[in-house]
């Protein structure tokens, strides 16, 4: 029996793909190269600039560098674990177009998993300086050598200014930084979508339906315009592990659109039942929808049909598992928790715990100590 990563976990592994070993675009105007709006390789300093931000140890590494012979480093140690580690760059002033991002990173993090990693981010804020919006250029988790991040952005709206921001998430070790850069491109700013997303629900949580659950599922579709009448289907096709179509594409008639804010709200109602889902196997439901110009919008789902779990015949504390996340906290992961069979829980939320019958282990000596193992 199979079962793939649901998409809300590929969308982590997504993030550590945006390292990248190209290098950084070169702009070019009529009357030669463009001057990046920032640019930093820690040549000419050994220490940090006095304007930028730090919290915990950041300075300059002089022996190590991705070009050069500098760079910038933050460093935890174990009695420093449940510090802040991070810096942040001066502001540099930001015009509305197209900008391209780049750094390079270096990590020898103790990683137990990706989540224990050095972060570098792009910020945007206006012209109180608060920020309104930031972007992830690159991360590096491990003992992992030099790697170039680039990523081209457009400014959102209200941005007057930007800077680079970089930390180290949850691990010790060091995290190195070089060669961080942005620079201009073009005044162009690409149309918003006419579709801002797709988004699924079905009977159960995280898309684990019961065997005896509506095999319906309900989809939504926001939209930052009115749909053309041509629109007003949804394509879909429900797929299994390894790509096959489960059975004939199927379309879904969208409903009269309910405002939302700015947004339209657009409704359709998927009824897999004819298709002989089979419990115990991953599925995806892709869908998808023509916009007014370019590509149609896609998304997609995973769902399985799963019984309830053997260890729900017993109680809680005879189920030697239990449940960590950064944030236990959040009432979804302790569903899901408990809906995989999972009785004993970390989160300090008795009320959800007593609803699900799930025991609780607060502050449990040697948790965080296995996890750095």
């Amino acid at each position: 029996m199979f079962f793939r990563v649901p998409p809300v976990v590929k969308s982590l592994a997504v993030f550590g793909a945006a390292l990248l070993t190209l290098p950084a675009a070169t702009v070019r105007a009529a009357d030669g190269p463009a001057a990046p709006a920032f640019a930093e390789g820690f040549e000419t300093e050994t220490k940090l600039p006095a304007d930028w931000t730090t919290q915990g140890k950041a300075g300059i590494d002089q022996a190590e560098a991705f070009k050069g012979r500098h760079s910038a480093v933050l460093q935890r140690t174990p009695e420093e674990m449940e510090q802040p580690c991070w810096l942040a760059t001066a502001a540099f002033p930001v015009k509305p177009g197209t900008w391209d991002f780049s750094a390079a990173l270096k990590s020898d993090l103790t990683s137990p998993d990706a989540s224990f990693n050095g972060v570098v981010k792009v910020e945007f804020l206006d012209a109180t300086g608060k920020v309104i919006d930031s972007a992830k250029l690159g991360e590096a988790y491990g003992r992992q050598n030099w790697q170039s991040a680039v990523k081209r952005l457009e400014t959102p709206e209200g941005a007057a200014k930007a800077r680079f921001q970089a930390q180290i998430n949850k691990a010790k070790g060091k995290f190195w930084i070089d060669e961080l850069s942005a620079a201009f491109v073009s005044d162009t700013v690409k149309k918003a979508s006419q579709i801002s997303r797709i988004v699924f629900a079905t009977a159960q949580t995280g898309n684990l339906i019961y065997p005896d659950d509506p095999r319906t599922v309900a989809v939504t579709v926001v939209a930052n315009s009115p749909l053309g009448e041509k629109q007003r289907e949804l394509g879909w096709v429900v797929r299994d592990y390894w790509g096959a179509e489960a059975g004939a594409p199927g379309k879904a008639a969208l409903g009269e659109p309910k405002q939302t804010g700015k947004t339209l709200a657009y409704e359709a109602t998927i009824d897999l039942g004819g298709l002989g889902l089979e419990p115990g196997r991953y599925y995806e439901l892709h869908a998808w929808l023509p916009q007014e110009e370019g590509e149609p919008f896609r998304n997609y789902t995973s769902l399985a049909i799963l019984p309830k779990p053997a260890t729900s015949r017993y109680k809680a504390e005879e189920i030697p598992f239990t449940n960590r996340n950064w944030n236990s906290n959040i009432i979804d992961f302790v569903r899901l928790a408990n809906r995989l069979g999972i009785r004993m829980s970390s989160a300090a939320n008795l009320q959800i715990c007593k609803e699900l019958g799930m025991g609780t282990m607060l502050g449990v000596p040697g948790i965080h100590e296995i996890e750095q193992r």
